[in-house]
C-alpha cells in the first residue's frame, strides 16, 4: 500500500537526517546540505503522506461529518496560520531550515513556544486527516510528530552548544510546544 511506502521513505529519510544531521548539529552546528536534503526528504514524505491519505480517505474514521469539518478546518486554518507566521518570522529559509545560525530568534510567536513550526505543521495535517475521516492520515500525523520530537531533541543540544546560557535561559522561560 502506497501509504506504508510513504510512511517508510520518511522514516528511512529522516534515519539518515539523524545520522548526518546529528554529527553535523555537534560539531559544526548547523546542517550540511546532505543533512538538510535527508530532512526535507522526511518531512516532506511526513507531510504529503497525511494528505494525500486524507484526500483518499485511508482507513476511515467513525466521525460524523460535520464534527469532522468542522474541527478539521479550525485546527488545519489555525495551524497554517502558526506554522507561516513562524516561518515568515526568519525571513529566511536557511535560518529557518537550520542551515545558518545567525542569531537566535525569542521574539514574535517565538515568545510562547521554541517550536512553532512543528506546532502548527502538526495542527494542520490534524486538521486534513480529519477533514479526510482519515485513519492513516491520523497514523502519518503521529509519526510526524515523533520524529520532529526526535529531531528538536538534536537541535536544541546543538543551540546550547553555539548559543550557551542565552538559549539556556529561553529554554527555562518558554515552553518546548504550548
Amino acid at each position: 500500500m502506497w501509504v506504508l511506502a510513504i510512511a517508510a521513505a520518511g522514516l528511512l529519510f529522516f534515519a539518515v537526517a539523524v545520522r548526518i544531521g546529528g554529527r553535523d548539529l555537534q560539531s559544526p552546528g548547523q546542517l550540511s546540505r546532505p543533512s538538510f536534503l535527508a530532512l526535507f526528504g522526511a518531512y516532506s514524505c511526513l507531510s504529503v503522506g497525511p494528505m494525500l491519505a486524507a484526500w483518499q480517505g485511508v482507513w476511515p474514521l467513525p466521525v460524523p461529518t460535520t464534527a469532522a469539518v468542522v474541527a478539521g478546518a479550525i485546527c488545519a486554518v489555525t495551524g497554517g496560520a502558526i506554522h507561516v507566521i513562524s516561518r515568515v518570522q526568519f525571513r529566511s529559509f536557511r535560518l529557518a531550515w537550520g542551515l545558518a545560525l545567525d542569531r537566535l530568534h525569542t521574539g514574535g510567536i517565538y515568545r510562547f513556544s521554541r517550536n512553532p513550526q512543528v506546532i502548527g505543521l502538526s495542527l494542520f495535517l490534524g486538521g486534513v486527516a480529519l477533514l479526510g475521516r482519515s485513519g492513516a492520515a491520523m497514523c502519518l500525523v503521529l509519526l510526524f510528530w515523533l520524529c520532529s520530537r526526535v529531531w528538536i531533541g538534536l537541535e536544541e543540544r546543538a543551540l546550547v552548544n553555539h548559543f550557551g546560557e542565552t538559549y539556556q535561559r529561553y529554554q527555562a522561560a518558554v515552553p518546548r510546544f504550548f
